[in-house]
């Protein structure tokens, strides 16, 4: 019963992804990855949602136990963005739904995409302004940082 109970918890109630200010924390069963937001080059899905990121002179990628996406998913993220459907009395005969939200474009956007894709543009775009804010390709310190080092050290 308390290796069930051991596998339970490390396989499916362990893994979890928290994005903060500074950076992505990925939680996998058995491992803790902390990822620095300007490291990060781009978040997108496969069978997991993959965080692609800098680490030294090599590209990694990272795969999010938590955020699993379902083959079903898969398949409507392949097929693209769907069609507004069509309504027979909210909002007007036949209106699309899409018209009477009140929700802002994104929104509608986001609602529309399976829940682990919605996750990794979300996150994807959190990256790109945090890459953006700090001002650096994630490649390391300028040359300007190094040279204020060396005269430092000197």
């Amino acid at each position: 019963m308390l290796l069930v109970t051991g596998l339970m918890y490390t396989l499916a109630l362990r893994p979890r992804v928290v994005a903060d200010g500074a950076g992505l924390t990925v939680v996998n069963p058995f491992r803790v990855h902390r990822i620095p937001w300007r490291l990060i080059t781009s978040v997108d899905t496969a069978e997991w949602v993959r965080v692609r990121y800098r680490a030294g002179a090599d590209d990694k990628i990272l795969h999010c136990w938590a955020l699993y996406v379902s083959g079903r998913a898969r398949r409507k993220i392949a097929r693209g963005p769907s069609r507004p459907r069509r309504r027979l009395l909210a909002g007007g005969f036949g209106a699309p739904v899409a018209e009477n939200s009140r929700l802002p474009e994104e929104a509608r956007h986001l609602a529309s995409l399976p829940m682990a894709q919605a996750v990794a543009t979300r996150l994807d775009a959190r990256a790109g302004r945090e890459r953006a804010r700090a001002g650096g390709s994630g490649q390391g310190p300028g040359p300007a940082a190094l040279v204020l080092l060396v005269v430092v050290l000197a």
